[in-house]
């Protein structure tokens, strides 16, 4: 007796969702665990380099293939659905040595058996990538104003090149909070921040440190220009009570530091304070620089 297996057709409309749900489940698997693996390659002592900038690239390029407008998802359909069609197609001439491939017509039957699939991958991924992002804000922003926060900022400042430092507190902020209380206060903080990055471009840093501290960076600056934007800053801002009626306004004092000769970030970020610490001693509303080549209150301009 002779028994004869049959080969399955999997370019069936059946195999074709089996194989879509395959590529669908794997790349999702893999998405979903990509800032998990960042953690645990960051933290680990042995980071593979390789690993961390596939880990990267997966993120970007997820992030890059969500849908935005309508049309993306006809594109994606269309798209993914294209895919399916070939694999099927692949599939029939592998296992059966042959195919009765019709190139229109299994196109369009792989377009429509993987739709509901590609939607529903689409919109995993979409929900996915919005919490990564969401994870990423809150890991990096300050809840308060949306700027930078201590972490992120230094993190960020530690792979700049040569520029400007500009670190600013605001002077006399604790009257603000005992006068007006501390909502408002909290206001002032976001007018300023608001303030400082309509004052720099977009590539630019800009962080708060902590409290009433902020910070700026700004590469590739003449000492006139981070002279002029340093003054501007100093200035402050003026934020309107809603409650009171009453304008509240606030100044900053100013510490720049050209960051060129500075040998590390911890350096830099001493003789900012230390400019900082003049600025406020001299009268505040005001900015003080200090070159990192002489660490001495004389190197005050």
């Amino acid at each position: 007796m002779t028994i004869v297996l049959a080969h399955p057709r999997v370019n069936s409309p059946f195999g074709e969702n089996v194989v879509c749900a395959g590529i669908f489940g794997t790349f999702f698997h893999i998405v979903c665990f990509v800032p998990q693996l960042k953690c645990a390659l960051g933290e680990s002592n042995h980071t593979n380099d390789v690993a961390v900038g596939f880990l990267v690239g997966m993120q970007n390029f997820v992030a890059w293939v969500v849908p935005r407008r309508w049309w993306h998802w006809v594109i994606s359909i269309l798209t993914w659905g294209g895919v399916v069609g070939l694999l099927g197609f692949l599939s029939e001439l592998v296992v059966q040595d042959h195919t009765n491939y019709h190139a229109v017509r299994h196109f369009w039957m792989a377009i429509i058996t993987s739709a509901p699939l590609v939607v529903f991958a689409i919109v995993i991924l979409r929900q996915s990538n919005r919490l990564t992002q969401d994870a990423i804000n809150m890991a990096s922003k300050d809840p308060l104003t949306g700027l930078l926060n201590r972490r992120a900022f230094l993190d960020a400042l530690s792979m700049q090149s040569a520029g400007v430092l500009f670190m600013l507190d605001l002077d006399h902020f604790k009257i603000i909070n005992d006068s007006y209380g501390h909502p408002a206060g909290d206001q002032v903080l976001c007018a300023m921040g608001h303030v400082m990055k309509s004052l720099v471009r977009k590539t630019d840093l800009v962080g708060r440190l902590g409290g009433e501290e902020f910070a700026v960076f700004v590469p590739a600056l003449t000492p006139n220009e981070a002279q002029s934007l340093g003054e501007r800053m100093s200035l402050g801002t003026i934020y309107l009570d809603p409650s009171t009626q009453k304008q509240i306004s606030v100044t900053a004092s100013v510490g720049v530091v050209a960051t060129g000769c500075c040998d590390s970030i911890e350096n830099m970020l001493r003789f900012a304070d230390k400019a900082l610490y003049h600025a406020k001693a001299a009268g505040r509303a005001q900015l003080a620089w200090i070159d990192c080549a002489d660490d001495t209150p004389n190197a005050i301009i």
